[in-house]
């Protein structure tokens, strides 16, 4: 009788906070294997890679990301970040991004849900020992004069890695949250975006609002512009970004960027949680599709079923949702 019982024990399942625990050290694991050996391939002559590097159709970019944190604790933390500008109408990006555009909307179709007719650019994160990280990419549509008419945000939720696809107005733009992003913030609040044409610079910025916010008004306050929070928003990104000179090896540029970066974000989103911020599951665990149909309601109230942009509302004006959702069957560490 003992030992059925204990048979039985050890072939019951473990708890799956546990198995996604065990999960998560074995990926840390793995990856810090990959990204030692990684580093010593880089050490390597790569004359082959410099050279195709000089052929990319990218512009490349380094500054820093602020996150801030208002209500209901005050909390900012700030990362230096290196970032990759994509021509998506050529077929060369540098080594870093290989591999990166296979499930990305390619040019044609960030054009028909933009309703743009020019180019497009895509703005991430490189890649590093085989690993991305990319909380938010952003398509820059033009016109046919080459004039920034709209972007599509595509924001990645960690760590479930789910997507919502989005287009908004560059210089202001506000819509209902379309995706749980975070487990430290909850699905009733609103998005306002501003993006800048990239140049020699390049400012992109993210917040916040608390329920009651109207989307609607996509007016650009000063201090959206100016990349601090308003008085109603409780959370704010701001990626400041400035062009560089094209990198020798992009790989060796970009090594361990995406690493970094989700070392910051957990790091953090820890202290947080250990300072009592409350945890919010994903609503995916209970109705996977119930937070997309509020979303849509929510929208549709708002009037932002498409980018307010004369080609948006010219190509998608029966658009039934603003949002294109692509649900991931596994953690991203799986």
């Amino acid at each position: 009788m003992e030992r059925a019982a204990a048979s039985c024990c050890a072939a019951a399942p473990k708890p799956p906070q546990l198995r996604l625990l065990l999960e998560l050290i074995l990926c840390m694991c793995s990856g810090v294997l990959r990204a030692i050996a990684h580093g010593l391939r880089l050490l390597l002559p790569r004359g082959a890679a410099r050279s195709e590097d000089a052929r990319a159709a990218c512009t490349y970019y380094q500054g820093s990301v602020t996150h801030t944190r208002t209500t209901p604790m005050r909390h900012t933390f700030q990362y230096d970040v290196r970032y990759c500008l994509l021509d998506l109408d050529s077929p060369s990006p540098p080594a870093c991004c290989h591999g990166q555009l296979d499930d990305r909307m390619t040019a044609a179709q960030a054009r028909a849900m933009a309703g743009t007719a020019g180019a497009v650019r895509l703005l991430l994160l490189p890649l590093s020992a085989g690993y991305e990280q990319n909380p938010i990419a952003v398509y820059y549509c033009y016109d046919g004069d080459g004039q920034l008419e709209c972007c599509i945000a595509e924001v990645t939720n960690t760590p479930w890695a789910d997507r919502v696809a989005f287009a908004f107005a560059p210089d202001g733009d506000a819509l209902p949250k379309p995706m749980h992003v975070s487990p430290l913030q909850d699905m009733t609040s609103s998005w306002r975006l501003r993006a800048s044409p990239p140049g020699e610079t390049l400012h992109l910025t993210v917040n916040c609002a608390p329920p009651g916010h109207n989307c609607s008004d996509t007016t650009t306050t000063a201090a959206a512009a100016t990349s601090t929070p308003t008085g109603r928003d409780f959370f704010f990104a701001a990626s400041s970004l400035r062009r560089v000179a094209p990198p020798a090896d992009s790989q060796r540029w970009a090594f361990l960027m995406p690493q970094r970066v989700t070392v910051w974000i957990y790091w953090h989103a820890a202290l947080l949680l250990w300072r009592g911020l409350t945890f919010y599951s994903h609503p995916k665990n209970t109705d996977p599709e119930a937070y997309k149909r509020e979303a849509i309601e929510r929208a549709s109230a708002a009037g932002r079923l498409c980018c307010p942009t004369a080609g948006a509302l010219r190509n998608r004006s029966n658009a039934a949702s603003p949002y294109e959702w692509r649900d991931s069957t596994t953690y991203p560490w799986t």
